[in-house]
């Protein structure tokens, strides 16, 4: 639950398809992007609410839900 007042942060998902030399599919890329434009000068440049989940942490919740 974010603090009383702030925003949280807005994100999009862009994606990428690489290509091989004669154009058949390589792999498929995604990845997820902060939109740093919502935010305004001197107000709320100093405080940034994002929390992150590594994988290993991740991996370590799904084995001791396993």
């Amino acid at each position: 639950m974010l603090p009383k007042g702030v925003k949280s942060i807005v994100v999009k998902w862009v994606f990428k398809i690489k290509l091989n030399e004669d154009g058949t599919v390589e792999k498929l890329k995604a990845r997820l992007v902060a939109t740093g434009y919502v935010k305004h000068h001197g107000m709320d440049y100093t405080k940034v609410f994002a929390p992150v989940a590594r994988l290993y942490t991740i991996r370590v919740i799904l084995a001791t839900a396993a």
